[in-house]
């Protein structure tokens, strides 16, 4: 597993997070756009 992807990551979903806290209404929203994102990086990474 390379480390360098796992860092991406894992800030990607800080500011994820950081968008759902500014933007509370529309949390299905946002978690969706999350989960196609990290589908999209698994893709691209070739999982």
């Amino acid at each position: 597993m390379n480390h360098k992807i796992t860092i991406i990551i894992l800030q990607l979903i800080r500011r994820f997070i950081t968008l759902l806290h500014l933007a509370g209404r529309s949390y299905p929203e946002r978690l969706t756009q999350l989960l196609h994102l990290l589908h999209s990086i698994n893709y691209t990474a070739g999982y």
